[in-house]
């Protein structure tokens, strides 16, 4: 990523942080509802384009990433579902996207790994409070918001590597 970026996604990351209160139990059920909340729910938007970003830049693995992150956006879920509330959540969603902001500086190929499984702890958070806001429809809902979590994240990642095959320089794009 270029230098001239940077200073835009920090300015970013600082407008929607405080929006990211998106977990406030106003969700309706069903499956409309989570197909639209990755795209509405700026906090969750956020953080999928920033996770898509770090894939994209991935030399291997992708598939496997973006498998992972979703995995544990299900998994999150379930256990807002089953568990309910656990104090802490809200903060870690908070929290997820200056951190993953933090992560677009990662270069080497073992540091964009180490930097996929933070987000993963993230996505838990992301899905857990989803899971305790569902209301009825609770499959349809996660169903929803799994579908455009995935669909989201793969199409950051494949914009994300796109860009950067067009702006590293040559020795940068075999080892991202």
């Amino acid at each position: 990523m270029k230098l001239a970026c940077k200073p835009i996604l920090i300015l970013a990351a600082c407008l929607v942080s405080p929006l990211a209160q998106a977990h406030d139990n106003s969700l309706s059920s069903g499956l409309l509802a989570g197909l639209a909340h990755p795209l509405t729910g700026l906090d969750h938007l956020a953080a999928l384009i920033l996770s898509g970003c770090l894939i994209g830049r991935l030399a291997t693995g992708k598939s496997l990433a973006l498998v992972a992150l979703v995995g544990a956006l299900g998994a999150g879920a379930a256990g807002g579902i089953l568990l309910g509330a656990q104090a802490g959540t809200e903060m870690l969603v908070l929290l997820s996207l200056p951190v993953l902001l933090a992560c677009q500086w990662a270069r080497q190929p073992g540091r964009l790994q180490q930097a996929i499984a933070v987000m993963s702890l993230f996505m838990v958070a992301h899905g857990w409070a989803h899971g305790v806001e569902v209301q009825g429809g609770t499959a349809a809902f996660v169903s929803g918001f799994l579908l455009m979590s995935s669909v989201t994240l793969g199409l950051s990642a494949f914009i994300s590597r796109y860009l950067f095959m067009l702006r590293a320089p040559a020795n940068e794009r075999t080892h991202a």
